[in-house]
C-alpha cells in the first residue's frame, strides 16, 4: 500500500515531507539542515504516511510500514504541535492498538504515551488518559506529566483493573476531571460511570474526597 502526501507549517518554520510507506517505527535523526518552507496551497494540513519533521537539533525521520501483511504494521499521522507545549505530535496506529508519539522541537528527543495528552491551562502539565476494558490491547491507564524544560516527568500514573478514564477535563491548573467508567457483571458495553478529579497539592496528586 502507497500513501504519499506533502505538507508544510510555514508559520513555525516546520516542513514535513513524504515518502513511500515501510521502514522502522523508531524516529532516526539525521544530520541538520536548513529548513525552508513550502507551498502548502491545495496540500492537507496533516496526514498518514512516512515524512521528515525538522528539529533545532537535526531532521527526525519517520517511516510508516502499512503493508498489509507485514508482521511489524504501523501507521504515523502528524497532528501538529501540541497547543502550548514544545512537542510535535504524532499519532501512532498498529494492528489492533494505538499510541502518541511526542518530539520535541527544539532537541528532537521523543517520548511515547499511551493517548494524546491533554494540556494543562498553564502549560506546565500533560494528562494522558487511555481507556481499554474490553480488548485489553491498549493501555488501560491515567498519567500526569510534567514538563520541565526540555524533558517530560511521570508525576502520577495509575493502571486499573475495573476501571478506565474517560472525559478527561482540566477545570484548572492543578485539578483534572474526568469520568470513571467501571466495569459490570451486566455483560459486554454495560458500564456504571463515576465522575472524579485529581488534585496537586504540595505533595503530590490524589484524588479528591
Amino acid at each position: 500500500m502507497q500513501r504519499q502526501w506533502s505538507t508544510a507549517l510555514a508559520a513555525t518554520g516546520l516542513v514535513v515531507l513524504a515518502l513511500g510507506c515501510g521502514g522502522d517505527q523508531r524516529p532516526q535523526q539525521e544530520a541538520a539542515r536548513p529548513r525552508t518552507p513550502i507551498e502548502t496551497r491545495g496540500l492537507p494540513a496533516g496526514g498518514a504516511g512516512s515524512f521528515f519533521i525538522a528539529t533545532d537539533a537535526g531532521i527526525v525521520t519517520l517511516e510508516s510500514d502499512a503493508r498489509e501483511t507485514s508482521e511489524t504494521y504501523h501507521v504515523y499521522e502528524y497532528e501538529g504541535i501540541l497547543r502550548g507545549t514544545p512537542f510535535h505530535g504524532v499519532h501512532v496506529s498498529y494492528v489492533e492498538s494505538s499510541e502518541y508519539l511526542l518530539l520535541h522541537r527544539k532537541t528532537g528527543q521523543s517520548w511515547n504515551v499511551d493517548a494524546r495528552p491533554l494540556v494543562s491551562p498553564d502549560g506546565r502539565h500533560l494528562a494522558v488518559g487511555a481507556l481499554d476494558l474490553e480488548a485489553m490491547m491498549s493501555p488501560n491507564s491515567l498519567t500526569i506529566y510534567d514538563i520541565d524544560s526540555d524533558t517530560l516527568s511521570v508525576v502520577f500514573r495509575e493502571e486499573p483493573l475495573d476501571w478506565g478514564p474517560d472525559s478527561l477535563r482540566w477545570a484548572g491548573p492543578s485539578t483534572l476531571s474526568l469520568t470513571r467508567v467501571l466495569a459490570t457483571d451486566r455483560g459486554p458495553g454495560e458500564y456504571d460511570r463515576i465522575p472524579a478529579e485529581l488534585v496537586r497539592s504540595k505533595t503530590g496528586w490524589a484524588w479528591a474526597p
